[in-house]
């Protein structure tokens, strides 16, 4: 590549050698493992250190490695990715956004590694078939202005991630579905029409039924659109503050009859889904869940305990269930769900959907008339419009133009005290870990 520093342009090619931060940092890492030491002891300015020198050693052997293949280049001169000038250069161009008001403090939900303690990107992520734990966790309905009679029956919702029940904020539902409003066991409880059966087949002792016949089809239908402005409890209001607001009943396009009960429990922090819906309707994340998957020492529920990828704190006699359990809210749980997951391809461990508190670059704020004057008067006015008035790529097969620069505002930062270098990244992944579906 060219010369960055104009003083040495038309030398000899720069050479290029990449440093990517996390594979570096998690192969010092490696080594305080083998010395039993405790990587989240180790000042950060001692650990910088020792990736900066890690990074050097592999810079020199890379550079003598293709010396001898006969590679020409101003090797005493590369353009690294530590240099202090470029990070200088990198801190110095994201002042500019923030002096143009072009940079604000956000939340995105990212594939998170507990064990790495850092955002992944989803090449950096595979799936391995597992065996989770499925819960039926039962929403007391307080208010229901369009279906009166709902009010004391229970919403039934289902889902393999029970360590997202603690920063449950709403109740999902599907406004095209109709739903069954039946009698079990002295409970009066709420599922979609065509899950009635499959949800019974979860329940190990089946009590007998009221009012319905042994085919489940009898009670009353409630059409989705009717659960608009209705609200439920989360099953430990009785601990007041954040479980004691009411949960919302939002209408979600997500919602479906594949698996479930047609009702999906909300949770900002730990869903694409969840967050973009609750966002619609003003309900932020609470960020409950610390970067090694543990809540917050001062969660209302299970503060400082987990972590939530571990298989006994969020088994079907973990504390999460044992918890419902004892408030009369866990209908069925077992540990036997078999469904693939997304596990860290480094480390082999699961990883969670987590939403973080970022920096971003938004595409569609204007720019301020400062930075266009001198542009000429045809300057598009936003970011988004200034990029996708660029060449774009070349036409693929069959015709489709792909790749067209219209993205959503640009995550700036990295997700982890910084060993090597900042990475600007999109932080939109398109996974779900467990199964999030009605």
């Amino acid at each position: 590549m060219p010369h960055a520093d104009p003083a040495r342009q038309g030398c000899a090619l720069c050479a290029r050698l990449g440093l990517p931060r996390l594979p570096i940092e998690w192969k010092v890492e490696e080594q305080y493992r083998a010395k039993k030491r405790n990587k989240d002891e180790v000042p950060a300015k001692e650990f910088r250190a020792e990736c900066r020198a890690y990074a050097q050693h592999w810079v020199d052997v890379q550079r003598e490695q293709l010396k001898r293949l006969g590679i020409n280049g101003d090797w005493d001169h590369p353009y690294l990715t530590m240099d202090f000038q470029a990070e200088a250069t990198i801190v110095s161009e994201l002042l500019k956004f923030a002096e143009s008001g072009q940079l604000y403090r956000g939340a995105k939900p990212v594939m998170w590694s507990p064990v790495e303690k850092t955002a992944l990107a989803e090449a950096e992520v595979e799936y391995e078939d597992v065996v989770s734990t499925q819960i039926d966790v039962a929403f007391e309905i307080v208010d229901a202005p369009n279906a009166p009679e709902l009010v004391g029956a229970h919403a039934v919702i289902w889902t393999t991630t029970p360590w997202t029940i603690p920063v449950n904020q709403a109740l999902s539902y599907g406004p095209e579905i109709e739903y069954r409003l039946f009698r079990i066991g002295g409970w009066k409880l709420l599922v979609a029409d065509g899950l009635v059966e499959t949800f019974y087949s979860r329940l190990s002792n089946p009590p007998i039924y009221d009012d319905h016949g042994p085919e489940g089809r009898l009670g009353t239908i409630i059409k989705g659109s009717q659960l608009e402005g209705a609200t439920a409890r989360h099953p430990m209001h009785a601990l007041g503050g954040f479980f004691a607001k009411p949960r919302p009943f939002l209408p979600g396009e997500f919602v479906t009859t594949d698996a479930g009960t047609g009702l999906v429990h909300m949770a900002p922090d730990h869903g694409e889904d969840d967050f973009l819906l609750c966002k619609q309707y003003g309900i932020d994340p609470v960020f409950a869940v610390d970067g090694a998957g543990m809540y917050r020492a001062d969660w209302a529920w299970l503060g400082g305990q987990g972590s939530v990828i571990n298989k006994k704190f969020v088994s079907a006699e973990g504390p999460i269930c044992s918890d419902l359990r004892a408030v009369g809210a866990l209908l069925a749980a077992s540990d036997d769900f078999a469904h693939s997951y997304p596990h860290s391809w480094r480390s082999k461990a699961k990883v969670i959907f987590r939403a973080t508190p970022q920096w971003f670059i938004p595409m569609d704020q204007e720019l301020p008339s400062r930075l266009r004057e001198g542009w000429g008067r045809a300057v598009p006015r936003t970011l988004r419009s200034l990029l996708s008035s660029l060449p774009q790529p070349l036409p693929q097969a069959g015709g489709e133009q792909k790749g067209r620069l219209c993205a959503p505002p640009r995550c700036a930062p990295s997700k982890r005290p910084p060993g090597i270098r900042p990475r600007a990244r999109t932080a939109s992944p398109r996974w779900s870990p467990g199964v999030r579906i009605g």
